[in-house]
């Protein structure tokens, strides 16, 4: 899975249809220069909104991060960090995948534990 990630820190009441065009513009450039990479792109956009104005062209699949969640994944890998730098022997293979899950940061349930989709008006 790959994340094309756009912030739109200065949008307060919706997402506006010029910014779901810059991220077609980024999903088209991570297309033409991540050809070799098959993973599903997933478009998230880091926003205190979630709502997309009329006529926005964000994918179906396109995602929200908003502030809140942020915090929890700075949080998340805060407390993942203190974990493993109390590992002994440090970073253990098998103990670190276990961490990782632990602390919520496995990349097969992050887009659903800390984004939302992009609601439509």
């Amino acid at each position: 899975m790959s994340l094309v990630i756009e912030a739109k820190n200065q949008n307060q009441e919706s997402l506006h249809k010029k910014d779901g065009g810059q991220h077609l513009t980024s999903l088209e450039w991570y297309g033409r220069n991540y050809q070799a990479r098959e993973a599903e792109v997933i478009p998230v956009v880091a926003a205190s909104v979630t709502v997309a104005d009329e006529g926005t062209e964000y994918p179906e699949t396109a995602r929200v991060l908003t502030p809140d969640k942020i915090v929890e994944v700075l949080d998340n890998l805060k407390q993942l960090y203190l974990a493993l730098a109390n590992e002994e022997p440090l970073m253990q293979r098998p103990k670190l995948g276990e961490l990782i899950q632990t602390f919520g940061l496995l990349s097969s349930t992050f887009v659903s534990r800390y984004t939302v989709r992009v609601q439509r008006t």
